[in-house]
């Protein structure tokens, strides 16, 4: 939920005394968690993305993967795709989900509070 969506409760709640730390903390880490699932979505569909961009474009690199099909057919031909793909690629995709939180909880504490210091 976005900060207007709960601008009625949080108004409440800073009414009856609760600190604005409490308030901004509570509303960051719900971002903060929205944040994570998002970005595993995200880091599982581009990496899906990502591999089967990699096994369309594999024939016109390698000469003798010129006879694979362009969509995997079984299992042990996606997990071959994975296996070619890059370490790198893995973590620096696996980084993703983690800084979207983190950026997620910063950005929500910091304008929580701000919005908070405005209240009277």
């Amino acid at each position: 939920m976005t900060l207007t969506a709960r601008r009625r409760t949080i108004e409440i709640l800073h009414g009856f005394g609760a600190r604005d730390s409490l308030i901004a903390r509570r509303i960051a880490w719900r971002s903060a968690a929205l944040g994570l699932a998002g970005g595993i979505l995200g880091t599982v569909l581009g990496g899906a993305t990502l591999a089967v961009l990699h096994r369309l474009i594999l024939p016109f690199l390698d000469h003798q993967s010129a006879g694979l099909s362009l969509w995997p057919r079984s299992l042990v031909e996606w997990l071959a795709i994975w296996t070619e793909l890059p370490q790198g690629l893995f973590q620096s995709l696996a980084c993703v989900p983690v800084l979207v939180s983190v950026l997620s909880f910063t950005v929500a504490q910091a304008t929580v509070r701000l919005w908070l210091q405005r209240l009277p």
